[in-house]
């Protein structure tokens, strides 16, 4: 792929340009020496975290991108980019141009069959959004020996190129049925996994716009199947996606092919939280599960650490549980067999103002406290905040 492409000449550009004198490309060689007065230009670009070209592309900034726009970062394989294009000739015949009409051009990166020149694929993810840069391609990235409608057989091309805008986009599952868009980027920094529990707007609307699916602020477990045929779907882009990210997803008429309410269909997801949880049994079963609700600060307690703990409330994840008595405060050593055995050690792997939840499956003994009022438990499962 591009991608891959991409990544080799980046690491391996030496070793290419000397295959390619090899291969007899003298003439691309004496173009691409015509140019030496932009390689500092280039050279500054690439320590500002751009692509590097291969060689045989040669990138002139005509005007940078603003600050303000560095943050958004570059474009990338599959990115769906907006432009504005001017095509010429090396003796700079004019072949093609968006400008005329006002009407920017829109391709997707390294779309298969191809949209653009590969040349305009790899420069492309050199920019930044607002930029204008004009880049010196060689034919083996333009149009080869075939040439194209104006264009002749061998022509090394002049690509002027605005990045007007892009969206960042992903095939699902590989195979196109379902086609993420990026709407808005996330800000945090891990992805849920299969098990983890989340909390997601959603909202799945056929080709008519008819609403197939709505929830709301939904707490969900990342791969449970209850949002039937779109289960897949739903499970598939949680997992690649970040806390605050906004996105659409595009199904084909194959995505469900059993259901043809789905062809065409938009689901649209918003990942408001990911829960961080942790089994801290002594014996990693998981009969206790600590979800964090807010992060705290510092380490976690020593053996010798006094502790203060708050316990807040007791349920059996819907109902107050039968004769709790909290909420109350614990001050306790961890190990010193004070406070009932779920308590110690969920604590040790607390941190200072953390607030979670203690999910304990089976409740008994380890919740056990009598001066919480937990005694004979009689459910499947105790949550404790």
């Amino acid at each position: 792929s591009l991608c891959k492409v991409s990544k080799l000449f980046r690491a391996t550009l030496p070793a290419i340009a000397m295959a390619n004198r090899s291969q007899g490309a003298e003439q691309e060689q004496e173009e691409h020496d015509d140019v030496s007065g932009d390689e500092q230009q280039e050279e500054d670009e690439y320590n500002r975290g751009a692509p590097r070209l291969p060689w045989g592309i040669t990138k002139k900034v005509i005007r940078e991108a603003p600050v303000a726009n560095w943050e958004a970062g570059r474009p990338k394989c599959g990115d769906r980019v907006t432009v504005h294009l001017i095509s010429k000739l090396q003796d700079g015949t004019q072949v093609g141009t968006s400008r005329d009409k006002d009407k920017p051009f829109t391709f997707m990166i390294d779309q298969k069959p191809r949209e653009v020149p590969v040349g305009l694929d790899l420069a492309v993810m050199t920019m930044r959004r607002d930029e204008l840069a004009e880049f010196k391609v060689a034919p083996r990235f333009a149009y080869e020996d075939l040439g194209t409608q104006g264009v002749p057989p061998g022509a090394t091309m002049l690509f002027e190129v605005e990045l007007l805008s892009w969206e960042t986009q992903e095939d699902v599952f590989g195979d196109g049925c379902a086609i993420k868009t990026v709407l808005r980027e996330g800000d945090g920094e891990t992805k849920p996994e299969r098990g983890q529990e989340v909390i997601v707007t959603l909202k799945c609307l056929d080709r008519k716009e008819n609403i197939l699916e709505e929830h709301e602020q939904l707490e969900h477990t990342v791969g449970d199947p209850i949002f039937g045929p779109l289960s897949r779907a739903v499970s598939s882009t949680l997992m690649s996606m970040s806390e605050g990210e906004s996105a659409s997803v595009a199904l084909n008429r194959d995505y469900a092919p059993n259901d043809r309410r789905f062809a065409k269909a938009v689901l649209q997801m918003e990942l408001h939280r990911v829960f961080e949880a942790s089994d801290v049994s002594p014996a990693q079963d998981k009969s206790l599960i600590k979800k964090v609700l807010s992060k705290g600060e510092g380490g976690y307690p020593s053996d010798t650490s006094n502790v203060k703990l708050k316990v807040e409330a007791a349920t059996d994840g819907a109902e107050p549980l039968y004769g709790f008595s909290g909420p109350k405060t614990f001050e306790f050593v961890p190990g010193e067999g004070e406070v009932c055995d779920a308590l110690e050690f969920a604590v040790q792997k607390m941190k200072v103002r953390e607030r979670s939840i203690l999910k304990c499956a089976p409740p008994m003994p380890q919740c056990l406290e009598l001066e919480l009022g937990l005694v004979n438990l009689q459910v499947p499962a105790a949550f404790l905040s």
